[in-house]
C-alpha cells in the first residue's frame, strides 16, 4: 500500500499544551508569496444550489479539521508511548496521513529547503504498529512547505492580538493543500471561541498560494448554556466561518441541540453520527 496524503497537521509546540509533544517548531523562511486576500468566506450573491454546494464544502473542511486534531492527539500519545521509537530519536516535524479510512501518524526531519525528508517514521493507529511500506515523501514535504509559509504569513496577526493558535494542514479537493490557523480556544477551551481564523490554500506542491481567508477581525467567545439549545450567531451573510462550523459540529457530537445562524439562513444538524443532516431555513 502506498500512502498518499489526504489530510495532515503541523502543531506548533509552544502554542497548544495538550499537543506539545506532537509536532515540532516551525522554521520561518524569507520567501514572499502573493495572492488575493478574501475577507472570510465573503462571496457574491449565490443561487440556492450554489450556496448549498459551498456550504457542504465548508462543512467537509470543518470535519476534516476536527479529524486532523484527533489524529494529532493520537500522534502525541503514540510518541509518548514510544511507538515511533525513543522520543528523543523522533524527527522534529509531524503530520497525519489518511488512507482508505485509516489514520497514520508520521514524523520526519526535512532539510532547510523542504526538498528531502530524513528519519521518516510512520505509525498505523488502527493497530499501533510501525508502518513499513512506501511513503510519498514528496507529498508530505509539500504539505510541510505550505504549513511553514502559512504560519509565517499568519502568525503576526495572532501575535499582535496576543492569541494562541493551532496550525492545521490537510489535502482537500483537487489535491490542493489547505492550512488553517485556528484560535486555540476553539479546540481546547471550555468556553469556545469562534472567528479569528486564517486560511491559506496552496497548490498540490505547496509552492503557490492560490487563496487566503482572513477572519481575524471576527474573533469572539460564544456562550454555552448548561442545558437547552445553543445558538451560534455569525456576522456572515450566506456562508458561516469554518470555525463556526467546527464549533457547531463539536457541540452536536456532544449531544447538544445547536443552531448556526447567519444573516440569511438558520442551519441545524439533525440526527446522529454519519446519518446527521443539515436542515437550513431562509431567514429573509
Amino acid at each position: 500500500m502506498r500512502l498518499r496524503r489526504n489530510g495532515g497537521s503541523v502543531i506548533q509546540a509552544e502554542l497548544i499544551r495538550d499537543m506539545r509533544t506532537v509536532w515540532g517548531s516551525l522554521v520561518v523562511a524569507a520567501i514572499v508569496l502573493c495572492a488575493p486576500s478574501v475577507r472570510a468566506q465573503t462571496q457574491p450573491v449565490l443561487s440556492d444550489s450554489s450556496r448549498a454546494a459551498a456550504f457542504d464544502r465548508l462543512d467537509r473542511t470543518s470535519r476534516m479539521l476536527i479529524a486532523t486534531v484527533d489524529c494529532a492527539r493520537a500522534g502525541a500519545r503514540a510518541r509518548v508511548e514510544g511507538l515511533f521509537g525513543p522520543p528523543d530519536s523522533v524527527g522534529r516535524w509531524g503530520q497525519c496521513l489518511h488512507k482508505d479510512g485509516r489514520a497514520f501518524g508520521v514524523f520526519f526531519t526535512p532539510d532547510s529547503t523542504f526538498t528531502t525528508a530524513q528519519n521518516v517514521r510512520v505509525v498505523d493507529f488502527a493497530n499501533s504498529v510501525r508502518y513499513r511500506g512506501n511513503v510519498d515523501t514528496a507529498a508530505i514535504l509539500a504539505e510541510a512547505r505550505a504549513s511553514r509559509e502559512a504560519v509565517r504569513k499568519g502568525m503576526p496577526s495572532f501575535v499582535s492580538a496576543q492569541r494562541q493558535f493551532a496550525p492545521l494542514s490537510m489535502r482537500s479537493d483537487g489535491d490542493s493543500i489547505e492550512v488553517w490557523l485556528l484560535p486555540a480556544g476553539l479546540l481546547l477551551g471550555k468556553t469556545p471561541t469562534v472567528g479569528g481564523e486564517r486560511g491559506f490554500v496552496y497548490s498540490p506542491d505547496g509552492r503557490t498560494l492560490a487563496r487566503e481567508i482572513d477572519a481575524s477581525d471576527r474573533f469572539r467567545t460564544i456562550s454555552i448554556p448548561d442545558s437547552g439549545r445553543v445558538e451560534i450567531r455569525s456576522s456572515e451573510d450566506n456562508l458561516p466561518l469554518v470555525s463556526e462550523l467546527i464549533a457547531t459540529n463539536l457541540l452536536h457530537d456532544q449531544g447538544r441541540d445547536v443552531q448556526l445562524v447567519t444573516n440569511a439562513y438558520t442551519s441545524q444538524l439533525t440526527g446522529l453520527g454519519s446519518s446527521a443532516i443539515w436542515v437550513q431555513i431562509h431567514r429573509r
